[in-house]
């Protein structure tokens, strides 16, 4: 179905919990789906989000990444996979944008998960075997290497954010 202008096919106050994870970042309109899921989900029921940032840091980021990069090119055992760009980011916005988006919508924030959570998303990130080939690279370097990998990724976690539906 195309959420960017059809209803989804549920009845209004249905769900307790709906997650829409990396998804908004590729809607070229997103304001028909949130309608939607302010629609179908119960009062007071709760709606996870999540999407890329758009940030200062996020650029530094992914400077520092792309010089990285270069560097890896004379790794050749890091070439075992491909980077998926089939499915561009078209709606990318800081998070205040999300909040005010939602908010206006009839929702009311509940937690920035990313903020109160960053040990736990370190611990996750330090326990995921990476894929990609810059952090492929820092991981040669030891320690500092896995540090540095974490911190990164931590910079690059999306937004998520955890919504409550007005009662």
């Amino acid at each position: 179905m195309d959420i960017e202008k059809e209803y989804l096919p549920f009845k209004d106050n249905t769900f307790d919990l709906i997650t829409i994870l990396e998804v908004l970042e590729h809607l070229h309109s997103h304001e028909n789906i949130l309608s939607e899921i302010h629609r179908v989900l119960k009062p007071g029921g709760l709606v996870l989000m999540s999407s890329p940032i758009e940030s200062k840091a996020l650029g530094i980021a992914n400077k520092l990444l792309s010089k990285l990069s270069k560097i890896e090119e004379e790794f050749s055992n890091l070439h075992d996979y491909e980077i998926c760009d089939y499915a561009p980011h078209i709606n990318v916005h800081p998070k205040k944008f999300w909040r005010k988006e939602f908010e206006s919508r009839g929702f009311q924030l509940v937690e920035d998960f990313k903020r109160n959570h960053r040990r736990l998303i370190k611990e996750v990130i330090a326990l995921h075997q990476p894929k990609e080939r810059v952090a492929k690279l820092l991981m040669k370097f030891g320690a500092l290497g896995r540090r540095i990998r974490i911190e990164l990724a931590y910079i690059l976690w999306s937004s998520t954010l955890l919504f409550k539906k007005d009662v």
